[in-house]
């Protein structure tokens, strides 16, 4: 082995400074297409395992970005365990690790781009009878997260939390935490907001009634909307086939994937996971057809992260020993999305809340065609391209449920 001196290391790192030394990097680029490819594989992950667990597919949608943004704010207080199976959990090593998409997305959701579309927040809500280390509260200020202090059994915090993610989503989400909290710990919260128009709108004239073919046999009417040849970006190989929609901010992407021979189920599209991150498209001439769709939902996801993994780390004594001296547990994880896709743009919103208390409390050179006709259950994945974020992915079975 090999042993370097400290002031070997600052002699290297004034050198590297100074431009006469040349040290390995990873490429902006790289560390976006490895978050992007991260958050996509994690949400596809996790919708699977809640359609596992629940035996229900029919809609599904969760926001990778506000999960793994509230679990980025777990991870400065996780242990040496815990913080390991989340880089694992969230598909994140190297360069793109838990630090960095912390600090990326924490400057995508407060905005710091004012006429970017999305926006949020991240607060973290401490028991009075919780002393938390100065480490941990130096990094929640370096991402600028809203820390308070409180007697979390009072009523008056849940009011308050809930408060602000409904602020925060424009009343597109009412509430996160719907039980009173107990006894001492700590909650994290992140919420996430965004809206922005189609760079090439879809005509609301051009709208029609047409047959949606379910997964489970049958039919039902929704409303499809048309746009006649574009070139987007898009892809297909055998019966499936995929089409990337550019909002009217660049870096932002609504991309739909769909099988055109039959109505797939959710774990048909597992091929198709490239895509969905944005990998292997290139230019088409697409005739477009979409139903016009909505869908609010949520529930308690601690169970399906469970599934992926997090348990045995999460149940460690000192899971979250760097946060406080007082041993703390994850007990449960509230999340919330909602999602309106129409013929102007889309909106969507998420919440995310991390209830811990304490641990005795429970290119292409020619351009092809592509007609992509979304008349049977797809899957879409929301897209920042600029950080590699996927804001959301669903899997759309039925356009006429909205819950």
């Amino acid at each position: 082995m090999i042993e370097t001196s400290r002031r070997e290391v600052l002699a290297i790192g004034a050198l590297a400074a100074m431009g006469l030394l040349s040290l390995p990097r990873v490429s902006k680029s790289e560390i976006v297409a490895d978050f992007s490819a991260a958050s996509t594989r994690f949400g596809l992950d996790l919708l699977n395992e809640i359609a596992k667990q629940s035996g229900v597919e029919t809609n599904l949608v969760i926001s990778p970005a506000s999960i793994m943004a509230a679990f980025s704010l777990v991870d400065i207080g996780a242990g040496t365990e815990l913080h390991a199976v989340l880089g694992k959990l969230f598909h994140l090593d190297g360069a793109a690790d838990l630090n960095g998409l912390r600090r990326s997305l924490a400057a995508l959701i407060l905005g710091r781009d004012s006429n970017g579309p999305v926006s949020g927040f991240d607060a973290v809500y401490v028991d009075k009878a919780i002393v938390l280390k100065q480490t941990a509260a130096k990094a929640f200020k370096a991402i600028d997260a809203r820390v308070e202090s409180r007697h979390l059994a009072d009523p008056d915090v849940a009011k308050e939390i809930n408060a602000l993610v409904k602020k925060a989503t424009r009343g597109a989400i009412q509430s996160i935490i719907e039980a009173p909290l107990t006894g001492s710990g700590i909650v994290l919260v992140n919420a996430l907001y965004f809206k922005d128009v189609w760079r090439h709108g879809f005509s609301v004239g051009a709208t029609q009634s047409a047959d949606f073919h379910l997964a489970a046999g049958g039919r039902r009417h929704a409303p499809m909307m048309h746009a006649d040849a574009r070139l987007l970006s898009a892809a297909e190989k055998g019966a499936f086939a995929a089409v990337k929609l550019p909002y009217r901010m660049d870096g932002y992407s609504l991309i739909l994937v769909v099988n055109r021979e039959k109505p797939a189920q959710l774990a048909e599209f597992a091929p198709c996971a490239g895509w969905l991150a944005g990998v292997g498209l290139e230019d088409y001439n697409v005739t477009l057809s979409l139903p016009r769709f909505s869908f609010k939902g949520g529930g308690d996801v601690l169970t399906a992260l469970d599934g992926l993994g997090l348990a045995p780390a999460r149940s460690q004594p000192g899971a979250l020993a760097g946060f406080s001296d007082t041993p703390l547990q994850i007990a449960a994880v509230p999340h919330k999305v909602a999602i309106v896709v129409d013929e102007g743009g889309t909106t969507a919103a998420a919440a995310t809340g991390v209830i811990a208390p304490t641990a005795s409390a429970p290119p292409s050179v020619s351009v092809q065609s592509l007609d992509f006709v979304a008349d049977k259950p797809f899957m879409f994945a929301l897209h920042d391209d600029n950080i590699g974020s996927t804001l959301m992915v669903g899997y759309v079975g039925d356009p006429a449920k909205t819950s």
